[in-house]
């Protein structure tokens, strides 16, 4: 029996020692576990601050380049990024200052403006001026609407303008038929013809290098006329398709014809022929960089450092007119959406006075105002219920100091003011 007892006593102890050794190695299996737990913790730990040290390197980058651009042409920008290259936008918008009826029955096809007058020119090729007083004896702007304008008409032309300009003293008209028509505001009358082209005129401007004026038609013909009648001169230039829009900003001439390419040109010489080699600046970026955008309308910022095009698509192109690189060809750093359609109606913009807010029309009869710091629309002017918009297609649109001039084919000349 003692010995029966011993053997059952030495098997237990061999199952307990059996038992002990595996529960030794589950607790070393653990501790291995455990070790490559931390060490994968430790690793998740290292690969997650790594990606936010990252996302705030990306993040500083996308800033310094601009590169927080909308992917589609929502109602407004979805950046929200303040860019470095644009001065905050101010906290004022636009507000209506003068509601002016239109003193023709016909429709109205340009506006031209001063600090007290407006300048309509009509469908009827007539011409008036309106004197609204917009400034205070101080030389305040005055944000309330004018009662009592005064129109009067102040010559014919001989066909319906397309494009007017107030510089210096004068008035210059460009109109169907290709003649380029001038009004001296110190006591002249009527109009008599500067230039004519052989072609309709598509683009005017004002070329401020000689106080002239540049023109360029369907041809492709481009004109610089001299405004002074001591110094007459003019320069003559062809290109191989039609200008559809132009702009100068010193020291170059902007050129746009259809393409995917703007043409900066060095000043040609008064009285010169040609306008020589061209820096060709893209209108697209990306993937989209061989595709054609039409730029209906150009303007360079009141500083100098930007141009801004306002395009068929119903979106705003910003450049920045310095470059970056070793070719310092402009590039573009913002693009502007929410103008709603697709469509060839002439498309506008204008700068505000501090170059940090784009006001702009488009095919759908809305006055926008944009913040290039941030993509965003600030304020959308309507027409439709109780809106102060234009009820119709604006046809034209002036800056003169902070003050804006519109006008629409719904027979009524605005005038807005920063408030």
């Amino acid at each position: 029996m003692d010995l029966l007892n011993s053997m059952q006593d030495q098997g237990l102890n061999e199952q307990l020692e059996s038992a002990r050794a595996e529960l030794v190695a589950v607790k070393d299996q653990n501790s291995l576990l455990k070790n490559k737990i931390h060490i994968l913790n430790s690793t998740v730990s290292t690969i997650t601050a790594e990606k936010t040290a990252l996302q705030a390197e990306v993040t500083v980058l996308r800033e310094m380049l601009d590169l927080d651009q909308p992917t589609s042409s929502s109602a407004t920008s979805t950046s929200t990024l303040l860019s470095p290259l644009f001065p905050p936008p101010p906290t004022t918008t636009l507000a209506l200052s003068n509601n002016i009826p239109s003193p023709s029955k016909s429709n109205i096809t340009a506006v031209a403006s001063t600090p007290t007058c407006t300048y309509t020119a009509h469908s009827d090729r007539t011409v008036y001026s309106i004197t609204h007083g917009l400034y205070d004896s101080e030389g305040g702007l005055l944000p309330t609407r004018s009662t009592s304008p005064a129109a009067s008409q102040i010559g014919n032309v001989s066909a319906p303008v397309i494009a007017m300009e107030v510089i210096g003293s004068k008035i210059v008209v460009a109109c169907l038929d290709g003649k380029v028509l001038l009004h001296n505001l110190d006591g002249g009358e009527g109009f008599e013809e500067l230039t004519k082209h052989p072609n309709r005129i598509t683009t005017m401007i004002s070329y401020p290098p000689s106080s002239s004026v540049l023109t360029a038609d369907t041809s492709g013909i481009l004109k610089i006329t001299s405004l002074s009648s001591s110094n007459p001169s003019q320069t003559t230039a062809r290109l191989e398709t039609n200008v559809v829009s132009a702009c100068f900003s010193s020291p170059y001439l902007y050129l746009y014809a259809d393409g995917v390419h703007v043409h900066r040109y060095s000043p040609p010489s008064p009285g010169g022929q040609g306008l020589g080699p061209a820096l060709l600046i893209p209108v697209n970026r990306g993937e989209d960089l061989h595709k054609s955008t039409r730029i209906l309308h150009m303007e360079a910022s009141e500083d100098g450092r930007h141009l801004a095009g306002q395009t068929d698509k119903g979106k705003i192109i910003i450049w920045n007119i310095e470059g970056r690189g070793e070719t310092n060809v402009p590039d573009i750093v913002r693009e502007l959406y929410g103008h709603q359609g697709d469509d060839f109606f002439l498309g506008l913009l204008l700068w505000d006075s501090d170059s940090s807010r784009i006001i702009s029309n488009s095919f759908d009869n809305y006055l926008y105002l944009y913040s290039c710091s941030t993509g965003e629309a600030l304020q959308i002017i309507k027409g439709e219920g109780d809106g102060e918009g234009h009820r119709g297609k604006i046809r034209d649109m002036k800056r003169c100091g902070d003050a804006i001039t519109t006008a629409g084919w719904d027979g009524w000349v605005k005038i807005w003011v920063f408030v």
